[in-house]
């Protein structure tokens, strides 16, 4: 048979240049023969790469999150996913102490600030691009499917302005189409554990200031569809799935199985590998003081369909 070998990698030409050596070899003497099993697989992994390349691009999934909403126990289950690739806790922008360098062979941004200062963002933004164009093409030629676990904390949570410098959402929009997750949690959960951590990060360090930024993260362009961190602990399995569907995912119903075996950057809160719901600890009396005086929390449970009262349910 003839086959057109027409792509922008060398894909299609090694399996149609396959598939003619496989036909010649074994097929059937007759004219009329039917082709052996291995060239008619060989024949649909032809049109799967056909109609990849009829689609576009690969897209990349996202995942965004603020600190302590699950996170990592969420890029985990993903990771569990078939020929899922998950990069965690990613931001070329965020900045780091090059004062001290530390052992970071492959980071050619933390490499080039610890000898020559800091890059500016559109230096960053080029290795970064560059990089990551070669790492989407090698993976999707291995039939492997991008994740980014965004490290939104970066930008929105600490003393750096947020609206100086690019959003990993929407600079990787403008190099591939992108599929987006948006985790939250109740805003008062999280706001606990970012103390109980030691990661307030900015000033004020009020409840209100935290949600404040929150709204500013939820108000960006690619916030793309909002799953909560409760409704994913109280069914894992059926959000699993949905968010599968929703980022283009093959599903594994057996990913639980693998959560002991993968583990990622994050994890500050939740240990462990069954995901389950977890009560709100007794919150302070300052804290729920602040709750009842905060507009933008207020807001923000809004926003989010949460219950505002302390004492209330986290759900």
């Amino acid at each position: 048979m003839g086959v057109q070998r027409e792509s922008s990698d060398g894909l299609p030409a090694l399996v149609g240049e396959a598939l003619d050596l496989l036909q010649a070899r074994y097929r059937s003497p007759g004219a009329d023969a039917p082709s052996m099993p291995v060239a008619r697989l060989l024949e649909a992994c032809w049109a799967r790469v056909h109609a990849r390349d009829a689609a576009g691009p690969e897209p990349v999934r996202v995942v965004r999150q603020f600190a302590c909403t699950g996170g990592t126990i969420f890029a985990r289950t993903l990771q569990a996913q078939p020929n899922t690739v998950v990069l965690s806790e990613l931001d070329p922008f965020a900045p780091r102490d090059a004062t001290r360098p530390a052992f970071a062979p492959s980071d050619l941004i933390y490499q080039a600030e610890a000898a020559a200062g800091s890059l500016d963002n559109e230096s960053r933004a080029g290795v970064f691009g560059a990089g990551f164009r070669a790492l989407h093409d090698a993976l999707t030629r291995r039939g492997a499917r991008i994740v980014v676990r965004v490290h939104s904390h970066s930008r929105y949570c600490t003393q750096n302005d947020w609206s100086a410098r690019p959003g990993v959402t929407g600079f990787l929009s403008g190099l591939y189409p992108v599929r987006v997750l948006t985790l939250v949690r109740h805003p008062l959960d999280s706001w606990q554990a970012l103390n109980a951590n030691g990661w307030v990060q900015f000033q004020p360090g009020t409840l209100e200031e935290y949600a404040r930024r929150y709204l500013v993260f939820l108000d960006q362009p690619e916030t793309g569809r909002i799953v909560k961190y409760e409704t994913f602990t109280a069914d894992s399995r059926t959000l699993a799935r949905w968010a599968c569907e929703w980022l283009e995912l093959a599903y594994n119903p057996d990913w639980q199985d693998l959560l002991p075996a993968i583990r990622l950057s994050g994890g500050s809160g939740r240990q462990g590998d069954v995901v389950t719901p977890r009560p709100r600890p007794a919150v302070p009396e300052e804290m729920a003081r602040d709750a009842a005086e905060s507009r933008s929390y207020e807001a923000l449970c809004a926003r989010l369909e949460y219950d505002p009262d302390p004492a209330g349910r986290s759900g």
